[in-house]
């Protein structure tokens, strides 16, 4: 039986203008980020003006750093607030998180949902769930040496299908939803008093 976490909706804000080819990382750097920057520098190559908006400034490592610099359009945040996250969110088309780590439950693959990003994520954990067909799924072996490649070609694919994309938001925004703090209170009160 599975209870998701709660969302705040007080962030939420419809039609924001989108950066286009954008991307954002919100999770700790530790659960994906170099690959994720492995897989902009590729894509960088065949698009020039993809961006990324990162978090967590005061985690990262050398390597990430040195990648950093090497993607010509970042913004770069340390720790900052929540409604701070969702306002970027709210402006990025994308969400990709080619994590190893096995989670769970993924508040900000769900917040990245709410916020109306295209997801794109490593099919382990928890994320078969939650995010599950609302994005597109990476099932490469990570350890792989093709990964990378195989990978950049599938994003850069569904960068270019404005009608995949479009069904993904969709189906995203309306399963956020289920996340309310109302529902899912009431589905702790139904699995308490049974």
């Amino acid at each position: 039986h599975l209870i998701e976490n709660s969302l705040d909706f007080k962030y939420y804000k419809p039609n924001i203008p989108i950066k286009k080819n954008s991307f954002i990382y919100m999770s700790n750097p530790d659960r994906g980020l170099t690959i994720l920057l492995d897989c902009l520098l590729y894509i960088q190559n065949y698009i020039s003006d993809i961006s990324l908006t990162v978090f967590r400034s005061h985690e990262f490592t050398d390597e990430i750093r040195t990648k950093l610099s090497k993607l010509n359009n970042t913004v770069i945040y340390d720790k900052k607030s929540q409604e701070k996250i969702a306002q970027e969110c709210l402006q990025t088309e994308y969400f990709f998180y080619p994590t190893n780590f096995m989670e769970t439950f993924c508040c900000c693959a769900a917040e990245a949902q709410l916020y109306h990003c295209v997801c794109i994520y490593n099919n382990i954990g928890g994320l078969s769930s939650t995010i599950a067909d609302r994005g597109l799924a990476i099932n490469y072996d990570i350890n792989n040496i093709d990964y990378i490649e195989n990978t950049c070609k599938d994003v850069m694919e569904l960068m270019k299908n404005e009608e995949k994309k479009n069904e993904y938001l969709t189906k995203g925004f309306e399963w956020t939803k289920n996340l309310n703090i109302n529902v899912i209170k009431n589905r702790w009160l139904k699995l308490i008093q049974n």
